[in-house]
């Protein structure tokens, strides 16, 4: 079960997001091949998520929760 701590703290998470930690981290292509899809991230981050395959959503998933446990 997600808390309200929670929540606040995996949105904190993803506000500031650079490009090129989600790159590193497998969540878009690196360079050119990922311009459409940082484009989308920084338009729409909620529909960008539900588009997302498994493995680039569960790529995402670790990102945030590593940033959620630093900002704890």
């Amino acid at each position: 079960m997600i808390t309200g701590p929670d929540l606040l703290q995996i949105s904190l998470a993803r506000i500031n997001m650079e490009r090129s930690e989600i790159e590193e981290a497998g969540v878009i292509d690196k360079g050119i091949d990922g311009d459409k899809a940082w484009s989308n991230f920084g338009r729409d981050i909620d529909t960008f998520i539900v588009k997302l395959r498994q493995s680039r959503l569960a790529a995402l998933a670790a990102m945030i929760q590593r940033r959620a446990n630093r900002l704890r």
